[in-house]
């Protein structure tokens, strides 16, 4: 799978998303990847006299293990940060930072509303990514005109193959049946018997005949924020 180098023009790409869901201006503001965060947090929302912007950690954003469904969370954490201080006003000192305002901006943009770094959320991804790369290799072995025996409509030519990695599908002539239809390649591999044969049919094309929580955080740091919202001084 490929991994997202997360500059600040990526990050600014993100933040454009939400902004067309929310209709805020959040891509307008300064975005810092700095070292001051370093394992302390993985970002900010900082709002004081001098500036308003996102900063995120430097430590984690260049990590090239720190996972992209981690990273875009925390950037939609932000901004929910950022989307609480436009609609509802700045926060007051006596006001907790992630209270039922900010979950409410996060459940609108789709951020999960945790304060912590979960371990066990990065394992679920991680296995994730790694069924998807084994899954993905096993599926090269398949190419247009293959043989496989279906459990239903029997033995079948792949026309053709689109999509990538673990996402690919297949277009298949089932001639017996008079019939072409589409399948997911994976649910192919699983399903299906593929034929083993020396060589593969010859497909032509046009023929008549081919049919703040309490969250743990990883290895690194098992208290590291996801974020934290810079008021006011």
């Amino acid at each position: 799978m490929k991994k997202t180098i997360w500059t600040e023009e990526a990050i600014r790409n993100e933040i454009r998303k939400l902004d067309a869901k929310t209709g805020l201006s959040g891509a307008d503001l300064p975005i810092y990847i700095c070292k001051k965060l370093q394992k302390k947090a993985l970002g900010a929302f900082v709002h004081n006299e001098e500036q308003i912007c996102f900063a995120f950690s430097r430590f984690y954003f260049d990590d090239p293990n720190f996972l992209d469904e981690e990273a875009i969370n925390v950037i939609r954490h932000e901004y929910a940060h950022y989307m609480k201080h436009v609609l509802y006003g700045p926060r007051r000192r006596s006001q907790r930072m992630h209270d039922e305002e900010w979950i409410i901006c996060c459940n609108e943009i789709g951020a999960i509303p945790v304060t912590r770094y979960d371990r066990t959320r990065y394992e679920y991804y991680r296995q994730k990514h790694a069924t998807e790369e084994r899954v993905s290799e096993q599926l090269e072995a398949y190419q247009a005109g293959d043989l496989i025996i279906h459990p239903e409509f029997g033995k079948g030519v792949i026309r053709e193959i689109t999509g990538a990695g673990s996402k690919r599908n297949a277009v298949i002539d089932f001639r017996n049946h008079e019939t072409t239809k589409l399948f997911g390649l994976r649910w192919i591999d699983e399903n299906c018997r593929r034929i083993e044969r020396p060589e593969r049919v010859v497909i032509r094309e046009n023929s008549q005949d081919d049919s703040r929580d309490d969250f743990r955080g990883d290895s690194r740091d098992d208290s590291v924020d996801i974020g934290r919202e810079e008021p006011a001084a």
